[in-house]
């Protein structure tokens, strides 16, 4: 594997190593990749970062809005 082809992988790393793929190859060139760890210690930086943010609450009109967008919507079909 290469670098091109490991950081198509990276952004999703976190979600594969926890899923039924077989990333092996993927931990492989982490292993030999000085670079492609810097990306994926990004990665898990930035993921950390915003799941340690508080949830956000809709705005108290958000249903109306959406409900009136959907009617909308649903009488130009």
């Amino acid at each position: 594997m290469n670098c091109i082809e490991a950081r198509v992988l990276l952004a999703a790393y976190r979600e594969l190593k926890n899923g039924e793929v077989d990333i092996a190859e993927l931990d492989v060139h982490l292993e030999e990749c000085s670079s492609c760890r810097q990306v994926l210690a990004g990665y898990s930086f930035i993921g950390e970062q915003v799941r340690s943010l508080p949830p956000l609450e809709p705005s108290p009109h958000m249903h109306t809005k959406l409900m009136k967008a959907l009617t909308v919507e649903h009488t130009q079909f």
